[in-house]
């Protein structure tokens, strides 16, 4: 968490918005219980959701589509520092939830 311990709040604390997801789900240890009995990825909203005893089909209706990159981002998503910077942050993201970092 090199880079992302920079972004603090007023108490010197990291604001929820800026935790890696690793840091969110698992607060004190990976040995430790995670906070959520489930985590979906977006990838798979629909079908992780279904898993879920809740939601039922027609709930799924209204769920936004996952849609390609639009123009205005992809010269970020093509910058090398920033892929460096994102693997570098989230790396133990990758690990964790089964991700493939994207080479430089």
């Amino acid at each position: 968490h090199k880079a992302s311990a920079q972004i603090t709040s007023k108490n010197n604390r990291k604001t929820y918005h800026w935790l890696t997801q690793t840091e969110y789900v698992f607060p004190n240890d990976l040995d430790d219980q995670p906070l959520f009995d489930f985590v979906g990825k977006y990838e798979n909203l629909q079908e992780d959701l279904c898993k879920l005893q809740f939601v039922k089909p027609h709930h799924l209706e209204s769920f936004p589509k996952l849609y390609a990159t639009n123009s205005r981002t992809s010269s970020i998503h093509n910058n090398k520092d920033f892929i460096k910077l994102i693997n570098e942050i989230y790396e133990e993201d990758f690990i964790n939830f089964n991700y493939e970092k994207r080479n430089i």
